[in-house]
């Protein structure tokens, strides 16, 4: 009821609260971001459906086995994270949403998870010389590293669960992918039991996971993450231009690279230039994964 009563509240966080019922308490209809990851509800209320300003709603790394039909009148919605449920199934008011572009699904009954390439091992820990951190986000931290030689860059991630799911579902699918326009991944590592409890958490004892991607030097991101104003579209410094052929560059090699991800049956479900690598000399892509300017 206190919460309800913010008639200009745009945002609203109860990630990792370990809530077991949302109940039927109004939340105020101004929301347009809702972030109820890493919980354990299994169910929600229809009257979530009456926030028809919603734009962004986070429900990953819960135990939801249905979803009420309710959510099918946020006709703003354009981010939707299912990611680590229980769902045997989509329901068919999904397709329905025509702004709805992000969709994370990765890790319920109703999706199979994607074999790793044939050709692909997993590394041994020992083999990786770790040397300078390169990135991090809020899953995961790049470093750049030898291996057999090579000079190879290595994700490795922090916890188990991050709020797109459980981390072990995209790096599957990232092996499961080879095409020029996708960032591609040497190897793997995977040790030990995750913890799958909170995704703010670490692993259980001797846990580790990790992704060994291809060197791509000169490669810049296209875009930098959403903000807190715009939160689902990315943001771009002032001084940010391209020309005409670079563009038409970039969008060629994105779709080339989502033509093989669908045609493998994969879905990226994250596509955003903050994603996206480039550089003048390539030929872009979208990354699960990197892409270039070419794009990757």
């Amino acid at each position: 009821p206190a919460v309800a009563a913010l008639p200009r509240l745009r945002m609203l966080s109860f990630k990792s609260c370990r809530l077991r019922s949302l109940g039927e308490a109004p939340l105020p209809p101004s929301l347009q971001w809702l972030i109820l990851t890493d919980n354990r509800l299994t169910a929600l209320p229809e009257s979530l459906g009456t926030l028809v300003r919603m734009r962004k709603l986070m429900l990953a790394n819960n135990r939801l086995e249905s979803l009420p039909a309710s959510i099918g009148a946020m006709r703003e919605l354009e981010l939707l994270r299912l990611a680590n449920n229980r769902l045997p199934s989509l329901p068919p008011w999904l397709l329905e949403m025509s702004k709805l572009t992000w969709l994370a699904v990765a890790g319920n009954p109703c999706v199979a998870p994607a074999p790793a390439r044939a050709s692909l091992e997993q590394v041994r820990f020992e083999d990786l010389d770790l040397g300078a951190t390169l990135g991090e986000g809020t899953s995961s931290v790049v470093r750049r590293a030898r291996l057999h030689g090579a000079t190879v860059a290595v994700k490795l991630y922090k916890a188990p669960l991050s709020s797109d799911g459980r981390n072990v579902d995209e790096v599957r699918a990232s092996c499961a992918v080879d095409h020029p326009n996708v960032l591609r991944w040497l190897g793997f590592l995977e040790e030990g039991h995750g913890e799958h409890e909170g995704a703010s958490g670490g692993g259980g004892s001797g846990w580790r996971l990790l992704g060994v991607l291809e060197w791509a030097p000169g490669f810049s991101s296209l875009g930098k993450p959403p903000s807190m104003s715009s939160i689902t579209r990315d943001t771009y410094p002032p001084e940010a231009r391209w020309s005409g052929p670079q563009l038409l560059a970039i969008a060629r090699g994105i779709a080339l690279a989502l033509e093989h991800l669908h045609a493998s049956s994969l879905s990226h479900g994250d596509l955003y230039a903050h994603n996206i690598l480039w550089r003048d000399d390539a030929a872009a892509g979208g990354g699960g994964g990197g892409g270039g300017g070419g794009g990757r």
